[in-house]
């Protein structure tokens, strides 16, 4: 049995429902030190993205500008609360095939 894995699991797998719920229901244009909260949303779907495995064989998004991650940084592209959610499941999914590859043998 894969009992690591699958506490890993139990505790990311909520992660992703408490950000389809912030997406959902946040003021996606309020004032957050300067940006619009999207762009926090979007660094936390991209840092889930991108550390998760592998940030050296890391391939962007498609929408993605360099910098794009840093809310602090400016930046031409608005992503909509859809392809936010988009991006989200697409994340999950990937994530959630990635955990089921794993084994606790691997994990030590």
């Amino acid at each position: 049995m894969n009992e690591l894995c699958q506490i890993i699991k139990n505790l990311v797998i909520p992660n992703f429902i408490n950000m389809e719920t912030s997406i959902k229901t946040y003021d996606r244009n309020a004032d957050c030190c300067g940006a619009p909260a999207w762009r926090y949303a979007y660094h936390v779907l991209h840092s889930a993205d991108k550390w998760f495995f592998n940030p050296f064989k890391y391939d962007e998004p498609d929408f993605h500008q360099n910098g794009m991650d840093n809310p602090d940084n400016k930046c031409s592209v608005v992503l909509s609360d859809d392809q936010l959610l988009d991006y989200l499941m697409r994340i999950r999914k990937k994530t959630c095939e990635y955990m089921n590859t794993l084994t606790d043998d691997m994990l030590y």
